[in-house]
């Protein structure tokens, strides 16, 4: 009972101090956190921000205006995260490589650790968010709007809508 009323705004410093030890980055949660304990809580966040490689022109790798997700507690601690359900809003996202080949994502070459397996993610919805891809090395600069369909395809899986070009 004492976590539905716990007031998780106040871990917003605390969450961010430790993404950001973890990824080497500056990490805000911005707007509220709200959190629905059970086997699969659900997490709800606005304004979540993740900065950049410092060899970037971009400040911020992640701008995200809302996201939410569960998380299946037993995997969880046997250190396998799995997620089986991600909702991102507004996200605006940018990945890319430096002219030496080193990409964005790679948090490890800040920490020199062994790369951890990413989340599994069991079902997206993504929803007015763009991505931006560039790499020097092949000569790529592309920039897509993200948006999930409206429908399922034939299999029964959310589609996702891409559209776009050179930014």
């Amino acid at each position: 009972l004492i976590l539905w009323f716990f007031p998780w705004n106040a871990m917003r410093p605390y969450i961010s101090r430790k993404v950001s030890e973890a990824t080497g980055r500056d990490f805000a949660i911005n707007g509220d956190l709200r959190v629905r304990p059970s086997f699969h809580p659900f997490i709800s966040a606005d304004g979540v921000v993740l900065g950049n490689a410092p060899w970037s022109k971009d400040r911020n790798m992640a701008d995200v205006g809302h996201v939410d997700f569960r998380i299946d507690l037993l995997s969880a601690l046997r250190r396998q995260w799995i997620l089986p359900d991600l909702n991102l809003q507004n996200a605006r996202v940018v990945l890319e490589k430096n002219a030496d080949g080193i990409a964005n994502w790679n948090f490890t070459q800040q920490r020199d650790e062994q790369p951890s397996n990413p989340p599994v993610i069991r079902a997206l919805y993504i929803a007015q968010s763009a991505i931006t891809y560039r790499d020097p090395t092949i000569k790529t600069d592309l920039r897509l709007s993200v948006n999930s369909a409206d429908s399922a395809g034939a299999d029964g899986e959310r589609m996702v809508n891409l559209d776009g070009g050179r930014s």
